[in-house]
C-alpha cells in the first residue's frame, strides 16, 4: 500500500474512533460507572475496533486495480544533462542572468513502446512560470543526428504527470492535473494522441476523478522541498546553484 493511502487509512480510522468516543461521552451519565457500565463500555470498544478494521480492509480493497496493479511513482532523473539544459535555455530564451535560477527536471518514458525512450522535461523558475503558477514542458525525441526534436510542447503543466498504460493511435495517454492552472475547469485532462494535432486537441477528455488502472507517475518530486534542500539542477550547467 502506498504511503499516502496508508496515512489516509490511519487518519480515517482515528477520526471515526474519535467520533465514536465522543458519542459515548455524550450519552454518559454523571454517576460513577458500575459493572454494567464497564461491560457496555467494553462491548462498545470491541465494536469500534471491528468497525475500524473493516474500514481499513475497505480502503485496501478500493486501492487495488482489478488486476492488482498500482501506480508506479517515478522521480526525476538526478544525472546532469548539459545538452538538455542548453536546449531548454535556448528554446525558452532564458536570459543568462536567469539560468542559475531556472531548474529543469526530466524523465525518460517510452510513449509508443518501441524500445526507444522519449524525454519529458519541464523548466521551473520565475522566468518560465506562468501567471497561474504552472510551467512549460516538452516531450523530446533524441533520434537522429540533430540533437533533440520537439515532439510536443505544453505551454503550462503542473507536476507530477501521469503516463497511462492505455494508448491512443499507438501512443500512451498523458494525464495532467489542471487544478490551479489557467483552465476554468479543475480536474484531470486526459490527453489522447492524434495523428493530426498531437496531444493537444479537442479529442482530450476532462474528468473530475480518475478510475483505477495501471499507470506511471513521473516528475513526482516535491519542488518546494527540492529547492529548500538544494536537490535540483539548473540551466546554468553542472553543479551551479
Amino acid at each position: 500500500m502506498g504511503e499516502s493511502r496508508r496515512w489516509a487509512v490511519i487518519w480515517a480510522a482515528a477520526l471515526l474512533t474519535a467520533a465514536g468516543c465522543g458519542e459515548k461521552d455524550n450519552t454518559a451519565g454523571a454517576d460513577m460507572p458500575g459493572e454494567n457500565d464497564t461491560a457496555v463500555a467494553g462491548e462498545t470498544k470491541r465494536e469500534e475496533e471491528n468497525f475500524v478494521q473493516e474500514l481499513e480492509e475497505q480502503f485496501l480493497s478500493a486501492g487495488d486495480d482489478v488486476d492488482g496493479s498500482e501506480t508506479e511513482v517515478v522521480y526525476a532523473e538526478t544525472e546532469e544533462y548539459p545538452a538538455l539544459a542548453e536546449f531548454l535555455a535556448e528554446y525558452y530564451r532564458v536570459p543568462e542572468e536567469q539560468l542559475a535560477q531556472t531548474r529543469y527536471y526530466y524523465n525518460y518514458i517510452d510513449l509508443n513502446d518501441d524500445g526507444t525512450n522519449e524525454i519529458f522535461a519541464v523548466a521551473v523558475g520565475e522566468y518560465t512560470e506562468t501567471e497561474a503558477g504552472g510551467y512549460p514542458a516538452l516531450i523530446l525525441s533524441t533520434e537522429g543526428e540533430d540533437g533533440f526534436t520537439v515532439f510536443e510542447d505544453f505551454a503550462e503543466i503542473s507536476t507530477p504527470v501521469i503516463i497511462s498504460s492505455r494508448s491512443t493511435n499507438g501512443l500512451r495517454d498523458i494525464i495532467l492535473d489542471t487544478y490551479g492552472l489557467s483552465m476554468e475547469w479543475h480536474g484531470y485532462q486526459i490527453c489522447h494522441y492524434q495523428t493530426e494535432g498531437g496531444y493537444q486537441t479537442d479529442a482530450n477528455e476532462l474528468v473530475d476523478a480518475l478510475e483505477m488502472f495501471p499507470c506511471t507517475q513521473i516528475l513526482s518530486n516535491n519542488l518546494i522541498d527540492d529547492m529548500d534542500q538544494g536537490n535540483y539542477m539548473t540551466l546554468a550547467g553542472e553543479g551551479v546553484r
